[in-house]
């Protein structure tokens, strides 16, 4: 997506000025800049960002808003699945009673973080999953940390 700030265009216009053999002394006036290029250009948009003035053209606004949604949107699923697994992970609490049953591994994690570790690991195919030996020690590890981390 082509976007350029307006302070880099002022520079570069600069630059050019001085290699024309144009004297410049004083800072280009970005403002009277961005009006004359928006006058000269009718697809080109200028955006306010902070203090930042972005130009961009017109066809490249609607790329520019989906990509921006969609990162956001995957933003929103990876809160929404550490909320779940955590969530899952701090209602189930493991008693260590000193000795280590065979399904002591298995009892220990959460149904939510061993899935979605598998998923990582593997991807959502069902047939392709991980055994449960060697995804079990990366959850156990990970269930300990959180509620180490937690008490700490």
């Amino acid at each position: 997506m082509p976007c350029i700030k307006l302070s880099d265009v002022a520079n570069l216009y600069k630059t050019r000025l001085e290699q024309l053999g144009a004297t410049v002394t004083n800072r280009i006036h970005t403002t009277r800049l961005k009006d004359r290029l928006l006058s000269v250009l009718p697809d080109l948009r200028a955006h306010s960002q902070g203090r930042d003035t972005l130009l961009l053209f017109e066809k490249d606004i609607g790329p520019a808003l989906k990509k921006a949604y969609d990162h956001d949107s995957d933003a929103m699923h990876l809160v929404r699945a550490a909320q779940v697994v955590r969530r899952e992970m701090f209602q189930t609490r493991f008693t260590f009673d000193g000795a280590f049953h065979a399904d002591c591994q298995k009892d220990s994690v959460t149904p939510a973080l061993l899935a979605l570790v598998n998923m990582i690991l593997d991807g959502a195919n069902i047939k392709h999953q991980t055994k449960l030996a060697n995804t079990s020690t990366t959850t156990v590890l990970l269930q300990y940390r959180s509620y180490w981390c937690s008490t700490v």
